[in-house]
């Protein structure tokens, strides 16, 4: 495995990062109206980042690897600009694949 690949595994253990992202998704469920991921990935993903502290990238990347789809439609930018959210169906993309 290259070191690119490893890193993220490294800086953000698999339970750790659970607990975390579980921990982070009930507080967000608390004090705002959630009716799914996609309405706090993105914090989530910032959360992650900061308190790892590893770049939002690292962070949505390993956050995919758990099964969090929404994950991968956060933070696209394209020639500058950052677009919303992108979500489609579940299991529409493998993991290396994104919208276009």
């Amino acid at each position: 495995m290259a070191s690119t690949q490893s890193a993220p595994k490294v800086m953000m253990p698999k339970a750790m990062t659970q607990q975390l992202l579980k921990a982070k998704f009930a507080e967000l469920k608390e004090n705002r109206q959630v009716s799914s991921m996609i309405d706090i990935i993105e914090d989530l993903i910032k959360a992650t980042s900061n308190y790892f502290g590893v770049t939002i990238i690292a962070a949505q990347k390993r956050i995919a690897e758990f099964g969090v789809e929404e994950a991968r439609g956060a933070f696209n930018y394209i020639d500058g600009p950052m677009y919303q959210l992108i979500h489609g169906s579940r299991g529409s993309l493998a993991l290396t694949k994104h919208f276009q």
